[in-house]
C-alpha cells in the first residue's frame, strides 16, 4: 500500500507556506519538548492544497481507498472519534427514533448511549457465562433467532442488530451464522468489532474479521491493539445500501475538523501491519510461548474458554485469581482478587494491567510488545504465584469456596433482565433524585450503573432495581471495582432514581 496521505503532507510541507488559518500553533515547536516537534510540523486541517476526511477527493481518498483493499470492504472510513463516533453512526444510519433494536447486553456504553438519543425500544441478547469463570460467553446464532423470531411474531422487527465480538475478555461470535440467520429479513448487523483490529494481520489460527464473516458494518479500534494514535479507529461497511446515511452521521458524530495527525497515524498502521507479516508470526509464537509458560503457575491461570466458543482471540492476556487464594501483602494477610493481583503488578513490578476484575485482570497485547516484555510480565506473575504458595503453606486456607457460596456468586453474575418500566432514553430525560442504595428496591433507575472498565450496565435507565441489582452493586463495591452511577455521601451509597 503506498502512503498517499503521507507522502501529500511531505510535498506540501517542502513548499513551506505559511498557515494563516487553524490550527493556533501554526506547525511550530511551541512547548519547546523534542517529542512535539515533528507532532506540530504535520498537523494540519482542511486548507487549500490539502484534502477533507469528510469529503474527501484526492489523497485521503487515495488512502481510504486503499484502506477498503486491505480489509476488503466495500468502502473503509477513518475514524478519529473514536469507535464510540463510528457506533453511534452506524445505529443512526440504520434506526430511526422509535424503533426496535436487537442488542448484546454486553454492549459498549456507545450503544446505549445511541439507544438513549433515538429513544429506541431495546430487547437484550444475554450471553451465557463461561464454566465456573465470571467471563461471559459468545452470542449464538440459536440464540439470535429464539428472540428474532419473538420480535417478529409480536411486530416488533428491530432495524439493527448490535454485536460486541470479540468482547473484552476475547470471546468471539459466529458473526458468520448470525449473520446469515438475519440476511433472510434484511436486517443489517453491526458488529463492535473494537478489540479486533488486529484480526486483519494476524494470519492462521486467529478469527477472521467481522467484515469478511457477513457483518454490514464493522467498527474497529486501531489504538487498542495496533501501533496507532489513541482515539484511532476505522468503520467498515459491506455495501452501499446504508452509505448516504452513515456519512451523513458521521459528519455529525465527527468533529468538523479532523486530525490530519490521527489519519496520518491510521494509514502509518495500517502499512506497517500489512508490510509486516514475520512480526505478526513471531507475535503469535511469543503468545504461544507464554500461554506455555502460564501453565506452570499454580495459583494464577491464564484464561482458555474451556467449553466450546466459536472463537477466542489469545492475544487477550486473562489473568485470573483463585478463589480460595491469600497473599501477605502490606503486612496482612488477603484474600488474592483480580483488583489486588493488578495493585500489586503495579506497585511491585510496574506492569500496569488494563483493568482489575473481581477475579481477574486483563493484560491487551500487541505486535509491538516483544520477547522481553512477556518475559518480564511472566516473572512478576511467577514471583506472585510463589508468594500465594508459601501463604498457602504458612497457613492453610479454607479449602475452594463451597458449593453454596459458588452457586451464590453464579446466581449474582448470571441475574435475570430487570423489568424494563420505560424506555432508557424516556428515563434518561426525566428528572432523577438520589435514594440510598439499599432504599432502592422497586424504583426505576435513572441512569446507567456499571463497572468500568468495561461498562456493561447492571441496571439501565428505566429499568426496576431490585433486590438483586442492590446485592450485585454492593458486592462490585466490597470487591473495590471502579463503579460509575453510583453517588457516595460519607459512608452512604446513593444511587439515582426516576422521581422528583
Amino acid at each position: 500500500m503506498k502512503e498517499f496521505i503521507n507522502e501529500a503532507l511531505s510535498e506540501y510541507r517542502s513548499e513551506n507556506p505559511y498557515p494563516w488559518h487553524m490550527p493556533g500553533h501554526k506547525r511550530k515547536d511551541c512547548y519547546g519538548a523534542d517529542r512535539w516537534r515533528q507532532m506540530f510540523a504535520y498537523d494540519f486541517t482542511e486548507a487549500a492544497g490539502l484534502d477533507d476526511m469528510h469529503n474527501p477527493r484526492s489523497f485521503i481518498r487515495d488512502g481510504m481507498d486503499s484502506l477498503r483493499k486491505i480489509y476488503g470492504s466495500y468502502k473503509t472510513y477513518m475514524l478519529v472519534n473514536g469507535a464510540t463516533g463510528g457506533i453511534l453512526a452506524a445505529i443512526h444510519a440504520c434506526c430511526k427514533p422509535g424503533d426496535f433494536i436487537l442488542l448484546g447486553r454486553n454492549c459498549h456504553k456507545s450503544v446505549y448511549n445511541a439507544v438513549n438519543l433515538l429513544k429506541l425500544s431495546p430487547v437484550y441478547l444475554v450471553p451465557e457465562i463461561i464454566g465456573e469463570t465470571d467471563i461471559l460467553g459468545e452470542i449464538t446464532p440459536e440464540n439470535v433467532k429464539v428472540h428474532l423470531m419473538e420480535m417478529i411474531r409480536l411486530k416488533k422487527q428491530p432495524s439493527a442488530v448490535v454485536l460486541t465480538s470479540p468482547t473484552y475478555e476475547g470471546v468471539v461470535s459466529d458473526i458468520k451464522g448470525i449473520s446469515h440467520i438475519l440476511r433472510q429479513y434484511n436486517i443489517p448487523l453491526i458488529v463492535d468489532e473494537a478489540h479486533g483490529a488486529h484480526f486483519t494481520f494476524m494470519g492462521e489460527d486467529t478469527p477472521a474479521p467481522a467484515i469478511k464473516n457477513g457483518a454490514d458494518f464493522v467498527i474497529e479500534s486501531l489504538h487498542k491493539t495496533l501501533p496507532s494514535l489513541t482515539q484511532t479507529a476505522v468503520l467498515h461497511i459491506a455495501d452501499d445500501r446504508y452509505q448516504r446515511e452513515l456519512e451523513r452521521y458521521l459528519q455529525v458524530f465527527q468533529t468538523s475538523s479532523p486530525s490530519y495527525l490521527f489519519m496520518q497515524s491510521i494509514e502509518k498502521a495500517a502499512v506497517f501491519c500489512q508490510s509486516s507479516p514475520e512480526r505478526f508470526l513471531q507475535y503469535r509464537k511469543r503468545l504461544m510461548h507464554f500461554r506455555k509458560q502460564c501453565e506452570q503457575l499454580e495459583y494464577l491461570t491464564l484464561f482458555y474458554p474451556a467449553e466450546k466458543v466459536y472463537g477466542y482471540d489469545t492475544g487477550k492476556l486473562v489473568i485470573r485469581t483463585r478463589t480460595d487464594s491469600e497473599i501477605d501483602y502490606q503486612g496482612k494477610r488477603r484474600r488474592m482478587t483480580g483488583v489486588l493481583l493488578a495493585r500489586i503488578l503495579i506497585g511491585d513490578y510496574r506492569q500496569i494491567p488494563e483493568m482489575a476484575a473481581a477475579e481477574y485482570i486483563i493484560a491487551m497485547t500487541s505486535v509491538m510488545d516483544d520477547a522481553e516484555a512477556f518475559d518480564r510480565l511472566y516473572q512478576a506473575l511467577g514471583e506472585i504465584d510463589q508468594r500465594i504458595s508459601l501463604a498457602a503453606k504458612a497457613e492453610e486456607p479454607d479449602g475452594p469456596e463451597s458449593a453454596e457460596a459458588c452457586l451464590h456468586r453464579k446466581r449474582r453474575l448470571s441475574c435475570t433482565l430487570p423489568v424494563m418500566r420505560m424506555l432508557p432514553g424516556e428515563a434518561w430525560d426525566q428528572d432523577c433524585i438520589l435514594t440510598e442504595l439499599e432504599s432502592a428496591e422497586g424504583l426505576v433507575a435513572g441512569e446507567y450503573i456499571y463497572a468500568y472498565p468495561p461498562g456493561i450496565p447492571v441496571v439501565v435507565p428505566g429499568e426496576v432495581i431490585s433486590a438483586q441489582i442492590i446485592e450485585t452493586v454492593r458486592s462490585m463495591l466490597d470487591e473495590q471495582l471502579n463503579v460509575t452511577g453510583i453517588y457516595l455521601s460519607g459512608n452512604t451509597v446513593k444511587v439515582a432514581v426516576v422521581g422528583g
